[in-house]
């Protein structure tokens, strides 16, 4: 029973360290913006930049970050990366992570919500697709 349980754990933590860093940003896209088309990756992909630089960390510690991204609110990373691959813009999303030119739709915004949500948050910057964007600095 012991030797099962182990051998269970350990498949799991080989299954979580399969995953990389960039899929976990690319399925984060996928899971925020992948119905708006790479413009709107790209927005996204913006903020988890933009995040990064003002808070010095790295995009992936910033999409990780408790509730920050309601893509990964309920879901484990390995099951958002599971979902994201099977998504028709998957490849295009990796892509997106993986290159080292900056898009700026955004103009420096570091958050931005669905445009059916009405938070009340001021500073508006813009809107990409069903987001609008904004910047709290």
């Amino acid at each position: 029973m012991k030797l099962a349980v182990i051998i269970w754990a350990l498949g799991c933590a080989l299954s979580v360290k399969a995953i990389s860093q960039q899929e976990v940003i690319a399925a984060v896209l996928i899971g925020e913006a992948g119905g708006e088309g790479r413009k709107g990756m790209e927005a996204v992909l913006e903020v988890i930049h933009t995040r990064a630089r003002e808070q010095h960390k790295l995009p992936y510690h910033v999409v990780t970050e408790r509730f920050q991204f309601a893509c990964l609110n309920h879901v484990s990373q390995a099951t958002l990366v599971q979902l994201g691959r099977r998504h028709p813009r998957w490849a295009e999303a990796v892509r997106l992570v993986s290159r080292s030119v900056q898009t700026n739709w955004t103009h420096g915004a570091n958050h931005y919500h669905e445009v059916t949500i009405h938070p009340g948050w001021k500073n508006r910057i813009c809107r990409v697709g069903r987001h609008i964007f904004y910047s709290f600095t």
